[in-house]
């Protein structure tokens, strides 16, 4: 199992975060009452556009081994983090061209540019267009309508609770839209969570709606 997630900025828990996520993998990977052998091997990805340790790595590979020696635990797991701005140094050359696209967006091969001309597709999808600005619509009514309730009701505290309520489900809904355009461009659950803070669970749920 492959969880990917994309981060456009520098973050001071990244150990944190792969933990959380090998949790959630675990408890998919592995139904209740069955064999340990029977887990797969997970791999957590994540993709930085800029170092998180500065040592100037173009990848930073992690196993979970023994304290004192040298010695790998059979835990089926592994932790790799990408660092997009050192891609230069990458060994590997169809990762050394993927790192450069998501740095510089030059794309060097033939994935690259199959990513690109997709990106493009996405972005300039008409039909896409039209529906986010319903949605956007959609939100600025729900907060007029929050509004005046809250008005109608007299009290201060119901007006701002009542537009919290809207702004709310409002950005539910818009999130969960992105979501399932994204799904559709088969982009990554970890980054389709962090862009739109859904959880993983709730993206599970949407692919299964689909």
């Amino acid at each position: 199992m492959v969880l990917l997630e994309m981060q456009t900025v520098v973050r001071a828990d990244e150990g944190l975060r792969m933990r959380y996520y090998q949790s959630i993998i675990d408890v998919e990977n592995l139904g209740r009452g069955e064999s340990y052998r029977r887990m797969k091997e997970s791999y957590i990805i994540f993709i930085c556009l800029a170092d998180p340790f500065g040592d100037g790595k173009p990848v930073y590979s992690f196993v979970t081994r023994e304290e004192d020696g040298d010695r790998i635990l059979n835990d089926r797991i592994h932790k790799v983090i990408y660092n997009a701005s050192d891609f230069a140094k990458a060994e590997n050359p169809a990762v050394r061209s993927f790192l450069e696209f998501l740095k510089n967006r030059s794309a060097s091969d033939a994935i690259t540019r199959r990513i690109q001309t997709e990106v493009e597709v996405c972005k300039s999808h008409q039909k896409w267009r039209a529906e986010y600005m319903l949605w956007d619509d959609q939100v600025r009514e729900w907060k007029e309508e929050a509004h005046e309730a809250g008005l109608s009701e007299g009290r201060e505290e119901g007006r701002k609770e009542g537009i919290a309520e809207g702004e709310k489900r409002g950005k539910k809904e818009n999130a969960i839209e992105t979501a399932r355009k994204l799904l559709k461009c088969n982009v990554s659950a970890g980054i389709i969570s962090e862009c739109t803070g859904l959880s993983p669970e709730e993206l599970d749920s949407l692919k299964k709606q689909m």
